[in-house]
């Protein structure tokens, strides 16, 4: 555990806060340590679906950056957030 929290980044996040963005380049991933954010798909006309609510425990962004690509969606903090980023 002490060699992983070396190679963590610890990032805070207030409510509404843009945590990743849909289309950014994937250079790191995240684990939420409290709070909750939602992954958001943008549609046309301005609109987004909530596509799941993430919380503590879980990853963000992984996907993208193990793939090698772009982020597929936005992930918005719904409340005060802290997560660990990794990359």
């Amino acid at each position: 555990m002490k060699e992983l929290e070396k190679l963590a980044e610890r990032r805070a996040f207030e409510a509404g806060d843009l945590i990743l963005r849909e289309g950014e380049a994937a250079e790191h991933f995240l684990v939420v340590l409290r709070g909750a954010a939602s992954v958001r798909l943008r549609l046309e006309g301005g609109r987004s679906v909530r596509l799941a609510t993430i919380g503590p425990g879980s990853s963000i962004g992984e996907m993208a950056l193990f793939d090698g690509g772009v982020r597929s969606a936005d992930v918005v903090a719904d409340e005060a957030t802290i997560c660990v980023a990794f990359g």
